[in-house]
C-alpha cells in the first residue's frame, strides 16, 4: 500500500511550529510529523515530543555485556591456561580487574552509540520527500496521510498557516 505525504514549506520558525497544533487536531499523530530543516534546533521548538528516550537502557545492558565479557575473557583465560607460578593461584585479581573495567566501558560506550543511532533513525535507507529549499533554510514539515481526502485536508490547514509551497504525493516524490 502506497503511503501519501503532503510536504508544506515554511519561511520563519513560528510558523512552522504553528501548524503542527492544528495538525494534531485534524487526526494527525505526532509520529506522523518529520520536520526537515537544515539547521539544528532545540528540542521542543517546534512541538513537545513525550516520546521516552531509552538510551540509558542500552547503556546498562552494554555495560553488563561487557562486565560479563570481560570477566569471561580475563579470568577465563588464565583459568584455562593454568600457568601457575611460584605457588600462586593462576587467577590474577587485578589483571582480572582492569580487563574487566576497560571492556564494561567498551560496551557501555557500544550500548550508548547503538542507541543513539536508534533515536536518531539511522540508518534511514528509505527516500523521503524533499524540497531543495531546505537547503536553502525553509523548514519542512512532512506528514504521512492516510488517504488522498487525508492529505487534502492537511494542505488546505498548511496553507492557513502561512505555507509558502506544498508538494503533494505518494511515498518519495
Amino acid at each position: 500500500m502506497r503511503q501519501y505525504t503532503v510536504l508544506g514549506m515554511y519561511d520563519h520558525v513560528d510558523s512552522a511550529a504553528a501548524a503542527i497544533g492544528p495538525l494534531g487536531e485534524i487526526d494527525v499523530e505526532e509520529h506522523d510529523i518529520k520536520v526537515l530543516t537544515m539547521a539544528p534546533y532545540p528540542h521542543g521548538t517546534f512541538y513537545k515530543d513525550e516520546t521516552p528516550i531509552p538510551i540509558w537502557r542500552f547503556s546498562l545492558i552494554g555495560g553488563l555485556a561487557g562486565f560479563v565479557t570481560g570477566i569471561a575473557l580475563a579470568g577465563g583465560t588464565q583459568m584455562l591456561m593454568n600457568l601457575i607460578v611460584g605457588g600462586k593461584s593462576p587467577l590474577s585479581l587485578p589483571a582480572v580487574g582492569v580487563l574487566t573495567y576497560e571492556i564494561t566501558l567498551l560496551g557501555t560506550v557500544l550500548g550508548t552509540l547503538i542507541a543513539l543511532l536508534w533515536m536518531a533513525g539511522l540508518p534511514n535507507w528509505t527516500q523521503r520527500a524533499y524540497d531543495d529549499s531546505i537547503s536553502a533554510g525553509a523548514i519542512g514539515l512532512l506528514v504521512n496521510c492516510r488517504d488522498e481526502e487525508h492529505a487534502n485536508m492537511i494542505e488546505k490547514t498548511m496553507l492557513r498557516h502561512k505555507a509558502v509551497k506544498i508538494k503533494k504525493g505518494q511515498d518519495d516524490f
